[in-house]
């Protein structure tokens, strides 16, 4: 929310790491997730987007450490926004569209018009796979265009990417990998993978074990 000129402006956190096929050590564990936590920008939101990711879920602790940041918060989570409806600190926005029961969330063209209402300032989403060539994929085609509406409507994108995603490309392409402003990844991508990552206009982000 921007104060002075009374518009609303929101940060979209989309982080959409897919339960399905992660491996042990991932972004939706515990050590994973407090990684994740202390490399988001919480001085910089007026806002934070949620969708329906186990990897989303893990910003929760961290949103409700910081009573002091007004947030205006969009989700397409069903379970996400009964966690955060108690938290006076947070405008609480969910998304509609087709329920989904299984991921309890919602998408679809509903969804995809509603987020074309805001203008936001941070998009954070994750995905099934990144490569240089190919750009960023996931497995679901909703989702994809759920990712792609946010992204569209946002001034600064983040990707949260675990390095087992490099050079992976799945069914739904969501964008090209020059779109995206960072990368929040792990410590195990290559030198030259960093370059090359760089090389696209990307600032790479380490969330490693040591920082």
């Amino acid at each position: 929310m921007q104060e002075d000129g009374g518009l609303h402006r929101a940060v979209v956190v989309a982080v959409n790491l897919v339960k399905a096929n992660l491996p042990v050590k991932t972004y939706g564990g515990v050590e994973e997730g407090e990684r994740i936590q202390q490399h988001m920008p919480v001085a910089d939101l007026t806002g934070v987007g949620e969708d329906a990711s186990t990897t989303t879920r893990c910003l929760i602790p961290l949103i409700c450490k910081h009573p002091e940041k007004k947030l205006t918060i969009i989700t397409s989570s069903i379970l996400t926004a009964a966690d955060l409806s108690a938290c006076e600190h947070v405008s609480l926005i969910m998304l509609g569209g087709n329920v989904r029961s299984s991921l309890c969330c919602v998408d679809g063209i509903y969804t995809t018009s509603f987020i074309r209402e805001f203008h936001v300032d941070k998009v954070f989403f994750g995905a099934n796979g990144f490569d240089v060539t190919e750009g960023i994929t996931i497995t679901n085609i909703s989702a994809s265009l759920v990712k792609r509406a946010m992204i569209e409507n946002a001034v600064q994108v983040f990707l949260l990417a675990d390095s087992s995603k490099y050079n992976c490309v799945t069914l739904s392409r969501v964008c090209p990998i020059s779109r995206i402003d960072f990368l929040v990844t792990d410590d195990r991508l290559t030198a030259d993978d960093v370059v090359a990552i760089e090389q696209q206009g990307v600032e790479v982000i380490i969330a490693s074990a040591n920082t």
